[in-house]
């Protein structure tokens, strides 16, 4: 039987190294879209030169495919190319997509298209979109554009694990800047490990009872206290032992420069339900956020870059 072959955008991404290693361990060929002079080729599969932005070899990477896994996106602060990237971007993907006859498309969103608004829980079918920035707005335009040609949407929360440079590593700076917990570290958040996120999106391009928006995270919410601890203990690092209110924190942090967003993710319970993807993926369904490697990197890391104090 002949492997299905899988074009994937964001390859050389966060996220994307997982999924296109979790596909190539699947015994998938795999062609991934390397943008001209990016200076990052990922491991494995087959290189098509091309860029979302201008259509260029789109045709290239989707002819002969199976499914698309789309997993790129800007994220800068450029409204301009929020806007062509990701929601022209997908247009010119799809559209590619359509002519080459590929059936399906699997596309890595982001729960920040509910603009904060899950504090209480809620399910796919509960949230509603309501994007707050720019950023959010194109990442909800694009999934729209998936969702209209019968595609599946993947929204993640928080993504944990070695390279992450966007949730926890922050977080452990923010609270090195304090000294302190915020709300005693008890606020829930829904997180999944980047290994475990691209593994799922990588069963959903070949699941075929795959349909509408999942959302990817471990079942059990963790609180803020739960995923800094184990990085204070690797190094042997006291926790701190004093707590602040949110809003106390937020007086301190803000005139420092710390953004009202981020603060809101770790001063308040920010998760959603996933019953959906487990019930569809029981098989991959994570039982810890971090693993001893990822703590080691978050310790390491940390500590290189003066963002806890010192043993």
């Amino acid at each position: 039987m002949t492997a299905m072959k899988i074009a994937l955008t964001g390859a050389t991404g966060f996220v994307g190294r997982h999924i296109s290693a979790s596909l190539a361990g699947q015994g998938l060929s795999v062609r991934m879209l390397t943008r001209p002079q990016a200076g990052l080729i990922a491991p494995g599969g087959l290189h098509v030169v091309g860029d979302l932005r201008t259509g260029e070899g789109l045709s290239g990477l989707v002819d002969g495919c199976d499914v698309v896994v789309h997993a790129a996106s800007y994220v800068g602060a450029d409204e301009g190319l929020q806007w062509e990237t990701n929601v022209r971007g997908t247009e010119r993907l799809l559209a590619a997509a359509g002519r080459a006859g590929v059936r399906r498309t699997v596309y890595l969103s982001t729960a920040g298209v509910y603009g904060g608004g899950f504090s209480a829980g809620g399910d796919e079918r509960t949230l509603r979109p309501s994007p707050r920035s720019a950023l959010s707005a194109s990442r909800y335009e694009a999934e729209q554009r998936v969702l209209a040609q019968g595609g599946v949407v993947v929204r993640p929360n928080m993504v944990v694990g070695a390279g992450d440079t966007w949730f926890l590593l922050p977080l452990l700076a923010l609270l090195g800047q304090l000294g302190a917990w915020i709300e005693d570290g008890r606020p829930r958040v829904s997180v999944v490990n980047v290994e475990t996120l691209g593994a799922v999106i990588a069963t959903l391009a070949i699941e075929q009872d795959a349909t509408g928006v999942y959302h990817v995270a471990n079942p059990k919410p963790a609180t803020i206290r739960e995923l800094v601890a184990p990085v204070y203990a690797h190094l042997g690092v006291p926790e701190p032992s004093r707590s602040l209110t949110a809003d106390a924190a937020r007086q301190l942090l803000l005139p420092r420069g710390a953004l009202e967003s981020r603060l809101a993710i770790i001063a308040r319970d920010n998760w959603f339900h996933t019953d959906r993807i487990w019930r569809l993926l029981p098989e991959l369904q994570p039982t810890t956020p971090l693993t001893m490697e990822d703590i080691a990197w978050y310790g390491r890391t940390a500590s290189d870059t003066a963002k806890l104090p010192p043993r």
